[in-house]
């Protein structure tokens, strides 16, 4: 479903049996960028819609708002839903801040709610006896041709922490920004993978460049340093690799496109 700019609306569903019956129903829906939502019928329509939806639920998967508004917009979430609601961040979430200061405002934010669930910080959520939900904002990570691309992301201007910084200097902010969710994902993961048959992973941006595309297409070599994260990708291929008896489904956003991999 699209709302103006609100984006993809999914429904999932595992078929464990938690607390409310023999169905688990999950909205998850991803950068819906309520910043930039100027129509009032949008947003109920949007809030409505989950609302009305059966599930037990809201995923985020980042892109919520920008910086100035990422609170604002996510205790208007809180108001409007009376699910429980559990996110990542997106990079837009940064914009006009650094990214500390978002982190310290959001940390803040969900503390003191019952309802907002900040995955980064909160760590493993059960859902049922075999099914948990973990998650981490993510970043892209520039491993696809950095050195050559000429897209230039917003990013670096509206994100304090890249401003001043020069090509190398960014390139290693993007490393460590991608490795911070890899070391915290790693930990996570194989704690969760032993306690549980079946994990749900929200992310940010895309761990597989298959699964960020443009009008259908797999993004070419100038957007992809910036739509995927390919050491994440590895990890979780080579993860699962040694747990072939357990599932795993990824949530992300980032592409604005709708793609299965």
């Amino acid at each position: 479903m699209k709302l103006g700019y609100i984006t993809w609306i999914h429904s999932y569903r595992t078929r464990d049996i938690p607390p409310w019956g023999d169905m688990y129903r999950i909205i998850w829906t991803s950068d819906i960028h309520l910043d930039v939502v100027e129509s009032t019928s949008a947003l109920r329509m949007f809030y409505t819609s989950i609302q009305t939806s059966g599930a037990h639920i809201l995923l985020i998967a980042g892109d919520i708002s920008h910086g100035r508004k990422i609170v604002r917009h996510l205790t208007e979430l809180e108001r409007n839903t009376s699910l429980p609601v559990y996110f990542v961040l997106g990079n837009h979430d940064y914009d006009f801040y650094s990214i500390a200061s978002v982190r310290s405002k959001v940390q803040s934010l969900t503390q003191q709610s019952s309802s907002l669930h900040w995955l980064s910080d909160c760590g493993m959520v059960p859902l049922t006896e075999s099914t948990v939900l973990l998650g981490h904002d993510g970043w892209y990570d520039a491993n696809f041709n950095y050195w050559s691309t000429s897209v230039h992301m917003s990013d670096f201007d509206l994100i304090r922490d890249f401003q001043t910084k020069g090509l190398l200097e960014r390139y290693h902010l993007i490393q460590a920004l991608a490795h911070e969710a890899l070391s915290f994902l790693d930990y996570s993961l194989s704690h969760a993978l032993v306690r549980y048959s079946h994990i749900l992973l929200v992310t940010h941006v895309p761990p597989f460049k298959e699964a960020s595309k443009n009008w259908g297409v797999i993004k070419n070599d100038d957007f992809l340093p910036f739509f995927c994260c390919t050491i994440l990708g590895d990890f979780l291929l080579s993860l699962m690799k040694k747990y072939s008896d357990k599932r795993m489904a990824v949530f992300c956003g980032h592409t604005h496109e709708s793609a299965r991999f």
